[in-house]
């Protein structure tokens, strides 16, 4: 039977297998951007940046929440002993996404050739080009949920997020370097995340997670049952998206294309540092899962409050400079074109802070197989935010679409906080506030008086403010990582 106990150590190796090799995705998104906004006029950025998001919704989506129903179960059967039910999970999640990305593909493609979406401002090829991405999120998403349930930390380090990534940023180069037409770009950005999503398959079936094992026990019913419990989680998972994406497909409706490019931009920052909470997490579900599984409400906080601590301290370093100097970032990365992207930068890593402080709320609900009470929140969730990116885009813009965004978050923070239960509350609200406002200092003293410098009529080039603010928050932020890590078994 597999240890399921965990320490800090445990934790931060995991976390920093997973983000290692996620910063070659990390770099490569941000630098698809940076080529995309330097290769692309404003309106044309926009157009495909929200075909982007459609095609990302509706891939993820059609993953039907095996990503989570999937790492659970899998994760469950190897703690009691069970094996050959764990390949058999694995086997029928991938066969599922495949089956369901397939037609979900098919009705984007069809929806391509319909008449232009999101008010006219598509063209109507822009999302036949994208398709090809939309089996491989779908694919994709289960196959991260496998490697999950097996524990398992090289697949996503070494091969989904580096080798992905860096397909992504290859063919959006050649095709910037050819073309630099925006259907050209598309294709490429699709085609490139299709093959990545592929190589990462390969490399799950070499572990032999989808290998048959000897006969299950009579009475088993092993996929049936696992099958029948997906609508919950297909529904959330649904829902999440309409979360993740609802801000973009709204300010497409409601706002000027010019208007999508300046959020998109920084939404895609944002999706970079929630990339950095997702690595840290990679650990925290299927322990949690285990923890919540044998009854152990105590070695389940722990682990809560362990993978909480570590999450701000790697979250912190990256977002310093874009809460702190956000404009500064926004113009040496896109160009002093999108300059105004900066105001909505800083709102939603405002938003990621707090939520970084009340850590893994909703994978708590998750391992306890509260499906339901997280569908529940996410449709409160969901209303709200449509609700403020309605009122408020048409009003400020990109810096609208932030704000809604920010509040539909912090609100679900706090449905969680009060769904999780009183002793997990306890776990949650318990948290000393002084490691975070230690490990925030030095940044926030250096990005005062950067602020003060350019007060004065002495403001520092862009680039010497971002250096001089993330130079300040390394420090704190590493400090304790690094004493764990030569410990860790990765």
């Amino acid at each position: 039977m597999p240890q399921t106990d965990t320490t800090p150590a445990d934790l931060v190796g995991s976390a920093a297998a997973i983000l290692t090799g996620s910063l070659v995705a990390l770099a490569s998104s941000l630098a698809i951007r940076v080529v995309l906004a330097r290769s692309l006029t404003p309106s044309d950025l926009g157009a495909l940046l929200l075909g982007i998001s459609i095609v990302s919704f509706a891939g993820v989506s059609a993953s039907l929440g095996l990503r989570t129903a999937g790492a659970r179960r899998i994760a469950a059967r190897l703690a009691a002993g069970d094996r050959p039910g764990a390949g058999a999970t694995a086997r029928t999640s991938l066969l599922t996404a495949l089956t369901s990305g397939a037609l979900v593909t098919a009705g984007v493609l069809a929806a391509g050739w319909l008449p232009p979406l999101a008010a006219g401002k598509l063209p109507t090829l822009l999302l036949a080009a994208l398709t090809p991405a939309v089996l491989g999120l779908a694919a994709g998403t289960s196959l991260w949920g496998i490697s999950q349930g097996f524990g398992d930390t090289r697949g996503r380090a070494l091969w989904r997020d580096p080798v992905g990534g860096a397909l992504r940023l290859a063919a959006i180069a050649l095709a910037a370097t050819v073309s630099g037409q925006l259907l050209a770009l598309a294709l490429a950005w699709a085609l490139g995340s299709l093959l990545g999503e592929s190589l990462f398959g390969v490399y799950c079936w070499r572990q032999g997670w989808f290998r048959r094992q000897p006969p299950k026990p009579a009475g088993d019913e092993g996929d049936r049952a696992f099958l029948a419990s997906l609508p919950p989680f297909a529904a959330n998972t649904f829902l999440h998206q309409v979360v993740r994406w609802l801000d973009m497909l709204l300010v497409g409706l409601l706002a000027p294309l010019a208007v999508v490019a300046l959020y998109g931009l920084a939404q895609s920052v944002y999706r970079v540092l929630g990339m950095v909470q997702g690595a840290a997490a990679h650990r925290f579900l299927p322990l949690a899962s285990a923890a919540a599984t044998a009854g152990d409400e105590e070695r389940l906080a722990t682990t809560y409050r362990q993978a909480r601590d570590l999450t701000f301290r790697f979250l912190w370093l990256p977002l310093a400079a874009c809460l702190l100097c956000p404009r500064e970032l926004v113009v040496v990365a896109f160009g002093a074109d999108y300059e105004a992207a900066g105001s909505a930068l800083r709102v939603l890593a405002a938003a990621l802070v707090v939520s970084a402080l009340c850590g893994y709320t909703e994978d708590l609900l998750y391992a306890r197989n509260r499906p339901g009470a997280v569908f529940a929140r996410v449709c409160g969730v969901t209303l709200l935010t449509a609700v403020l990116l309605v009122v408020l885009v048409p009003r400020w813009g990109a810096t609208g679409a932030a704000l809604a965004t920010a509040g539909g978050l912090l609100a679900g923070t706090c449905f969680d906080v009060v769904l999780i239960g009183g002793h997990l509350r306890r776990a949650v609200l318990g948290w000393s506030l002084a490691g975070p406002l230690a490990t925030a200092a030095p940044a926030l003293a250096v990005a005062a008086l950067v602020a003060a410098a350019a007060h004065a009529g002495h403001a520092l080039p862009p680039l010497a403010a971002i250096a001089l603010v993330t130079a300040a928050a390394a420090p704190p932020a590493l400090s304790r990582l690094l004493d764990l890590l030569p410990r860790s078994a990765l």
